[in-house]
């Protein structure tokens, strides 16, 4: 079975179970917004996106390192290392958010009163830390290339939580409701996984020492990672505040459609590739030093995709946004004809560029970030003065983004070769 024959088996696999689990998610969308008020969808996003933030550091990015070292043994060491951190990184924040709901917080929060608050933190540190181990146990599900296991959980964690959410509507209803069928969502999912796992069968438990050395090994990811991830984060929102702060909020709007729609379907591939690629890569690499073949063949599947987007969205960008979201979207159309080439470059970079993690250059990756963000913070201060349309604001953020993204790439193939 030749290589791509392979890759394209486990991305397809992968595919079905991501894109089905997305696809309830969609079609629960207008049951759930009949049966909750708007507040409580807000008061839901404000609560996830703290929530986010938290769990990006609960697990240190060690369990990024799962899927590096040759045994099963160093790698379980990894997990159960990353899961541990990620129990002490829940505690701490409840209760430093137990005492400032005590001391601080306003007699209202998030639409909540009284002792409402405090029953709050209990189910997001609990959100936190299943989170963060449901992370954890999809990367080692990986590592053993159960593609089907990990089709199974995503696709269980959409229908409980879309099922419980409906179920409560009716009778705990508003933020809890929707908070209480995502923890339970996550909770089954992640009894699947570690069902899984314990089938797949697995090392003996780590010695404090194992631990002690993996974490010392390992210490440039929570040292490189973390702060990485967040610029990456504030890297991606640039242009969104960026509009905001040049032109109107009608044109942040018509930007954000965009983004979404061209984001969405892409990813959702990118990242099947992209948990293949990283299985497959770091092995290869651990066995003969380079993943050479592994890389020009995800590289080239990843390509044809990314230019068949290409020319659609260029040859018929306005006309479709006009047709599926209404004629007053189709401004939205122009501003994806030029980020088109942007998000194509992210989608064919984005999952081979995982090679800084396994050559271990993660401080590389944290000062070319760092780099890159000083170089748009000079763009927005400059751009402020002299750009006076949307569209030439746009393609020099295609130009400065495309830079970078094309940069990764060549640093990423030079790594694949095996050479520092």
């Amino acid at each position: 079975m030749s290589l791509l024959t392979r890759l394209r088996g486990s991305v397809l696999t992968l595919l079905s179970g991501t894109a089905l689990a997305q696809l309830i998610l969609f079609a629960a969308s207008p049951v759930l917004s009949r049966v909750y008020e708007p507040a409580a969808f807000g008061q839901y996003a404000l609560l996830s996106l703290g929530l986010s933030l938290v769990t990006v550091l609960a697990t240190g990015k060690y369990e990024i390192g799962v899927l590096l070292p040759e045994g099963d043994e160093e790698a379980f060491a990894l997990v159960v290392l990353a899961g541990g951190v990620a129990v002490a990184v829940s505690a701490v924040a409840a209760l430093g958010a137990l005492l400032w709901l005590w001391v601080v917080a306003p007699a209202a929060w998030l639409g909540q009163q009284g002792s409402a608050r405090y029953w709050l933190v209990p189910l997001a540190a609990a959100m936190v830390l299943l989170s963060a181990w449901q992370a954890v146990l999809f990367v080692w599900l990986n590592r053993r290339r159960r593609y089907r296991a990990i089709s199974l959980c995503r696709i269980t964690h959409a229908v409980v939580m879309v099922a419980t959410q409906i179920t409560l509507a009716a009778t705990v209803g508003g933020l809890f409701g929707l908070l209480l069928g995502t923890v339970l969502g996550i909770a089954v999912c992640l009894l699947l996984q570690a069902t899984s796992v314990r089938r797949d069968g697995l090392p003996a438990r780590p010695a404090a020492a194992l631990l002690s050395r993996m974490a010392r090994a390992h210490a440039n990811l929570p040292m490189h990672s973390i702060p990485t991830d967040l610029i990456g984060t504030l890297l991606a929102q640039f242009p969104v505040f960026f509009l905001g702060a040049k032109f109107s909020d009608a044109t942040v709007g018509l930007y954000s459609l965009a983004q979404r729609t061209l984001l969405a379907p892409m990813q959702l591939i990118s990242n099947s590739v992209g948990e293949v690629f990283r299985t497959q890569a770091a092995s290869q690499f651990a066995a003969e030093g380079q993943c050479a073949a592994q890389f020009r063949t995800t590289v080239r599947l990843l390509s044809v995709v990314a230019v068949a987007a290409v020319l659609v969205v260029v040859l018929a960008g306005p006309q479709l946004f006009a047709l599926v979201f209404g004629e007053s979207w189709r401004p939205a159309g122009d501003y994806a004809r030029i980020v088109i080439v942007l998000f194509a470059l992210k989608f064919v970079v984005s999952p081979v560029s995982f090679m800084f993690i396994i050559v271990r250059k993660t401080r590389l990756d944290f000062w070319l970030h760092l780099g890159f963000l000083a170089l748009l913070g000079l763009v927005f201060l400059v751009g402020r003065q002299v750009l006076d349309t949307v569209p030439a604001a746009l393609a020099l953020f295609v130009a400065v983004y495309s830079a970078m993204y094309l940069l990764y790439l060549a640093l990423s193939w030079r790594f694949a070769r095996g050479l520092a």
